[in-house]
């Protein structure tokens, strides 16, 4: 009787302590430890020290994955998937951590607030390892439309950044709009300086891509004054780059070598991706100063981070570059070699999205070898109709670009005629509207007849040729005329509407087109030797200014003009 009590009271206790830890088991880690979870990787994280963020939450990943808690893998596998990308560390891995963690982030419920660091890593690695922008942009807005729904103004400026870089790289400006938002959102209260910068370098980048140099390096001051009050070294090889681009576009390329170098200079501050962009960015600029040796060495650094950091971005280009300037130094067996890579890096991209697509048709039929043949079949037969199907869209493309340059050929030859005349026709206005101002009497308030005067003196100085002077300034020129720069500055303002160097600059245009007009002055069309005789200091600057004032380059401007003179004289 009393084993049979003991018996019965035994199984009592093992059934109670069986229920205690079943339900303890079964309760989300959402507590104390989870939000000490969650503080000490905010902490590491604003700290810079991701991998002590991913030692941190691997074996809490490890352990909520077994117990079935979805909060503890969505704290936990966020915080983790964002580490890996931000130390780059092996993208298998990677991968394999987010796929681990897809299912548990469908609905995060009042986690919500780690969706937006869940899809921006998702973006990132979508980019880094696939060179996917469609689901790198997908990511992006996601992130985007969870921050807009939180109102959430940081986060959404970094997901609005994310996006114009993704534009940035594709060389878009079509990304101007995220742009917009961005600086407009930045404006708030609620942005610190940090978030600040990120909306001034989007607006800047897109800027530049539109070719507004002014514009653009307007905002990028201002992001370089917010950098300096900004305890952060983030920001300084983007910052260092994207100023050496609009140097290089706008001929300041010694300049522009130096924001290279320092952007190099802190390339342990940069993401792989940043790094290699600015070694092909820093080749480009070397092909344009003819150093074609240097840039090859540049190209080959960026192939090289590439390669290590198993990162995608601008691997095609660097190796395009490479190659082609291999074949054109005379290297062909070692630019066959480049080019074989770069054919086998763009098989790689479509067999690998091709595999992709398999195994997902894989996983719909049974394990059975019947069906898995079947599928392989399937495969076969899609493969060859995608094949015949991309032959058939290569051609169509190449018909319609056919079409479309002879469109384009055509439209510019008519713009180009147009604009020449426009810019005839305004010289003439011009020289009349001059003429009658200098031969108008006195007949206005005592200040202007004064800038009248003043200003017929420095027309008669610009006739004289003061503005071939590469020197020349509004201090030089008020010199000459015994008066000073503001007064000078006053009269071109008020007499021509100009200022002092669109002034200066219309005289050097206008004396070079009489020129390039004249078929009896072929030994002054050399450009170089044209412009130094202008007085301006760099043939880039030459063109930057001829164009602004006619619309065309110097060399379009020459062939269409002589060809009006001649069929002028032939009617």
């Amino acid at each position: 009787m009393k084993l049979r009590i003991a018996f019965i009271l035994t199984m009592i206790l093992f059934t109670v302590c069986s229920c205690s830890r079943h339900t303890q088991t079964a309760q989300p880690l959402y507590s104390e430890s989870l939000q000490q979870l969650i503080d000490k990787c905010n902490h590491f994280r604003d700290i810079g020290h991701q991998d002590s963020v991913a030692a941190l939450t691997l074996p809490y990943l490890k352990r909520s994955l077994i117990t079935q808690d979805s909060a503890g893998v969505q704290v936990s596998g966020t915080f983790l998937i964002q580490a890996l990308v931000l130390l780059d560390r092996p993208h298998d891995s990677t991968i394999y951590w987010l796929n681990r963690i897809d299912p548990y982030m469908k609905n995060l419920g009042k986690l919500e607030g780690l969706a937006n660091i869940y899809w921006t890593a998702k973006g990132h690695i979508a980019l880094k390892y696939s060179l996917d922008y469609s689901s790198a942009l997908s990511a992006y807005l996601n992130s985007l439309e969870i921050a807009q729904r939180r109102g959430k103004p940081t986060s959404q400026i970094a997901a609005l950044f994310n996006i114009v870089n993704i534009f940035y790289t594709r060389h878009d400006p079509n990304g101007l709009t995220y742009a917009e938002k961005a600086l407009e959102t930045a404006s708030s209260d609620e942005v610190d300086n940090f978030h600040k910068i990120a909306a001034y370098v989007s607006m800047s980048q897109m800027l530049y891509l539109m070719e507004e140099y002014t514009e653009a390096q307007k905002y990028l001051a201002q992001a370089t004054v917010l950098r300096s009050i900004t305890n952060s070294s983030y920001w300084d090889p983007i910052l260092a780059m994207l100023t050496g681009d609009l140097m290089s576009a706008t001929g300041r390329y010694d300049d522009a070598e130096r924001q290279y170098k320092a952007a190099l200079a802190n390339r342990d501050k940069a993401e792989p991706a940043l790094t290699a962009q600015t070694y092909l960015h820093y080749g480009e600029l070397c092909e344009k100063m003819s150093d074609v040796n240097k840039a090859i060495l540049l190209y080959a650094e960026g192939i090289r981070i590439s390669d290590e950091t198993h990162n995608l971005e601008y691997r095609k280009e660097l190796l395009a570059r490479t190659a082609d300037l291999l074949y054109e130094t005379g290297r062909q067996q070692l630019s066959s070699r480049y080019y074989n890579q770069l054919l086998e890096f763009i098989d790689s991209i479509y067999l690998e999205n091709k595999e992709h697509a398999l195994n997902r048709a894989l996983l719909s039929y049974t394990e059975t070898m019947s069906d898995l043949e079947i599928a392989r079949q399937s495969a076969l037969i899609y493969k060859m109709r995608a094949n015949t199907l991309l032959l058939l869209f290569v051609i169509t493309i190449l018909l319609l670009l056919s079409v479309l340059m002879i469109i384009m050929y055509v439209k510019q030859r008519r713009y180009n005629t147009q604009t020449v005349r426009h810019y005839q026709e305004y010289n003439k206005k011009l020289a009349a509207h001059t003429r009658q101002d200098e031969s108008a009497s006195g007949d206005g308030s005592g200040q202007q007849d004064f800038f009248k005067e003043l200003f017929i003196r420095i027309e008669e100085q610009m006739r004289q040729g003061a503005y071939r002077d590469n020197s020349l300034s509004l201090e030089k020129m008020a010199a000459v005329l015994a008066s000073n720069r503001t007064y000078v500055s006053n009269a071109i303002n008020k007499i021509a509407g100009q200022s002092f160097s669109e002034y200066v600059n219309s005289y050097r245009i206008k004396e070079a087109t009489d020129i390039l007009a004249d078929p009896d002055r072929q030994d002054l069309h050399n450009i170089k030797e044209l412009s130094h005789r202008l007085g301006f200091s760099n043939t880039q600057a030459f063109y930057y200014v001829f164009k602004k004032e006619t619309g065309v380059t110097p060399g379009v401007y020459k062939t269409e003009i002589l060809r009006q003179n001649k069929a002028k004289r032939s009617e």
